[in-house]
């Protein structure tokens, strides 16, 4: 396995955490993140090279990692969990993978949406049934050159 196929592994992982909780972040340690990734993908790798991995991931955008700490009187500096959102180019990266990324893209695209202040607009004009987030998804297929259909598509 090269470096990229193990960042999409970890990628996956997270995922399916998040996919778990019902959550577009998730916060596992990376003790579990490690235990997972040797249950699941049977890949044994050690703290330092996973913290790699998430670096190497977090540059590229996949992931956007927020550590969290506070400042106590007495311990000074303690450290909480970090949290991990998988941004819309790493769920794009998994939908290429296979990933049925439906359900969290919806959210993702409809939260821009919000954030935006756009109106949303559920229905194009040209009144094939496609939802706006289902034409936004059918035109990042045409421009990576796949040709892919709306059915198949859903169906990832």
């Amino acid at each position: 396995m090269n470096i990229t196929q193990k960042a999409n592994a970890i990628t996956v992982c997270l995922f399916k955490v998040c996919q778990k909780h019902d959550k577009h972040y998730c916060f596992p340690s990376q003790t579990t993140i490690m235990r997972l990734m040797k249950w699941n993908r049977t890949l044994d790798i050690s703290r330092a090279t996973l913290n790699r991995y998430l670096r190497i991931m977090e540059d590229e955008k996949i992931i956007i990692r927020k550590r969290r700490h506070r400042k106590d009187p007495e311990l000074g500096m303690v450290f909480k969990s970090t949290l991990y959102f998988i941004t819309k180019k790493g769920l794009y990266m998994l939908m290429n993978l296979g990933v049925n990324v439906q359900r969290a893209l919806k959210r993702l695209l409809s939260a821009e949406e919000v954030q935006n202040k756009k109106p949303v607009d559920r229905y194009p004009p040209n009144g094939n049934g496609l939802t706006k987030i289902g034409d936004k998804l059918m035109d990042w297929v045409k421009r990576k050159g796949k040709n892919v259909t709306s059915s198949i598509l859903w169906n990832l």
